[in-house]
C-alpha cells in the first residue's frame, strides 16, 4: 500500500508539483519490509522519470533491523519497479 500526502508548490521552471510524503509495505516470505520517504512530482504523475529513493525504516521477522533503501522508477506508463538493496544484522 502505497500512501501519499500531497503539497502544491511552484517549480524552478513556474510548473506546479507536489512535495510527497510516501510509505510503502513489502510482504516476503519470513516477514516483512516498511520503507518511507519524500519527493517532488508533478500532479497525476505517480512515479517521476528519474524515479525516487525510499529508506528502510523497518521490518519484521527475518527482517526486523533491515537497513537499506527502495528504489522506484517506472517501468512503462503502466508499471513501475521496486528494487529492495538491504542488509540485516545477520548478514
Amino acid at each position: 500500500m502505497i500512501r501519499t500526502l500531497p503539497l502544491l508548490l511552484a517549480g524552478q521552471d513556474g510548473k506546479t508539483v507536489e512535495y510527497r510524503l510516501g510509505t510503502i509495505q513489502f510482504t516476503l516470505d519470513g516477514g516483512g519490509i516498511v520503507a518511507s520517504g519524500n519527493y517532488l512530482a508533478e500532479p497525476d504523475v505517480a512515479v517521476p522519470a528519474d524515479g525516487i529513493f525510499r529508506a528502510i525504516t523497518g521490518g519484521t521477522g527475518d527482517y526486523v533491523s533491515a537497513r537499506g533503501e527502495v528504489e522506484i522508477s517506472p517501468e512503462d506508463d503502466e508499471r513501475v519497479r521496486y528494487e529492495l538493496d538491504f542488509e540485516t544484522p545477520s548478514d
